[in-house]
C-alpha cells in the first residue's frame, strides 16, 4: 500500500518527486492511515504472530513501518514467507527477556531451563550511521558530524544528501527510492564544491 502509487501509470520521476514533496504533516496522517488499513487486512496474520509471543509494533504514534524507517527507529523487517512459518511455530521465537544468559550450548531462560539449536539469529536491531563514522574515522570527526538520518527540525534528514560538518565528508543512504532521487541533489552540491561554487553554510536558507 505505501508503494501502490508506483504502479498507477505515472512515470517512476514524477512519482519520486510527488512523494518527496508531501508535508509532513500531511505525510504522518498517511501513514497512520495506511498503517491502519494494513493491520485490518493483516488481522489474522498478526493475531496469530502475537500467540506464538512474536511482539507486533505500529511505530510510537502508529504511523508505521516507513515513519519508522525514516526516523531512524528500526523495528521493522519485511516478510517473505517467514512470518507464516513463524506463526505456525515451525520457526521458534523466544523473547528477549525470556534469556537471562548464554553459555556456548545455547540460551539459558529464566525458568532455568537451557535451549540448545542448531542456529542462534539475535534480532539487536539498528544503530545510526555516526556510530560507523565513529568506527571508521574516530570519535572527534563522529562528534562534529552529529546524528545521522531521521528528521531535523526542518523535517530533513539530518547529514544524508548534503554537506556535513565535517568538511570532505558526504553521506548517502536508505532504500534505493531514497537514493534514486536523492543522489542526483548530493551530485549537484558535489560538483558545486569542487567548482568553488558553494555558498557558506550561513548564507543558505538551511544550514
Amino acid at each position: 500500500m505505501v508503494y501502490k502509487i508506483y504502479g498507477e501509470g505515472l512515470s517512476t520521476e514524477d512519482v519520486d518527486l510527488m512523494t518527496a514533496a508531501i508535508p509532513y504533516p500531511i505525510m504522518e496522517d498517511t501513514y497512520r492511515w495506511i498503517t491502519r488499513k494494513g493491520a485490518e487486512y493483516d488481522r489474522e496474520l498478526l493475531e496469530s504472530l502475537n500467540q506464538v509471543r512474536f511482539r507486533t509494533y505500529f511505530g510510537s504514534d502508529d504511523t508505521g513501518f516507513q515513519m519508522m524507517f525514516m526516523r531512524d527507529e528500526g523495528g521493522y523487517y519485511i516478510d517473505v514467507g517467514c512470518s507464516r512459518l513463524i506463526a505456525s511455530g515451525r520457526i521458534g521465537v523466544i523473547p528477549a527477556e525470556d534469556v537471562i544468559d548464554w553459555t556456548g550450548d545455547g540460551p539459558i531462560l529464566r525458568d532455568g531451563s537451557q535451549k540448545q539449536f542448531d542456529a542462534v539469529i539475535l534480532a539487536t536491531g539498528y544503530c545510526n550511521m555516526q556510530k560507523t563514522v565513529r568506527e571508521i574515522l574516530g570519535d572527534e570527526i563522529a562528534d562534529r558530524l552529529g546524528p545521522v538520518w531521521g528528521f531535523d527540525e526542518h523535517f530533513q534528514m539530518r547529514n544524508m544528501w548534503r554537506r556535513t560538518a565535517q568538511p570532505g565528508l558526504w553521506l548517502t543512504g536508505g532504500s534505493l527510492l531514497d537514493s534514486r532521487l536523492y543522489s542526483r541533489f548530493l551530485a549537484i552540491e558535489l560538483k558545486a564544491a569542487l567548482e568553488n561554487l558553494l555558498p557558506p553554510p550561513d548564507q543558505l536558507p538551511l544550514a
